[in-house]
């Protein structure tokens, strides 16, 4: 896997995710918001006018420390930051009952 510039994604650096059409002029990014009745910002969305406030992510081999990750490697993607409401601010999966849509969110399963 590599970065926009062809150069290997590592685990444990800090990269910035962004809109595969993303350039200067546009901006992208993400973000953590409330979405549903949650209380706490807890999901990662994408939000075209993000230019400054855009949180990094870093990625993990689990098990695994150094090395590279190729397609179909099994990581772990967190944000660099997180809000004080939850403990962990590893990526999950879970489906949001107001939309009914699958969403990226961080926290654990009492954020839900």
């Amino acid at each position: 896997v590599l970065d926009k510039h062809g150069i290997p994604i590592f685990p444990g650096r800090k990269y910035y995710i962004f809109p595969v059409s993303h350039d200067d002029t546009y901006g992208g990014g993400l973000r953590l918001a409330k979405t549903g009745d949650s209380k706490c910002e807890v999901t990662a969305l994408q939000d075209d006018n993000i230019v400054i406030d855009n949180i990094p992510v870093k990625f993990s081999i689990p098990g695994i420390s150094p090395g590279i990750i190729f397609t179909g490697t099994p990581i772990e993607i967190e944000f660099t930051k997180k809000p004080s409401c939850v403990e962990s601010s590893k990526w999950l999966i879970f489906v949001d009952d107001v939309i009914q849509k699958a969403c990226v969110g961080i926290g654990g399963t009492t954020n839900y």
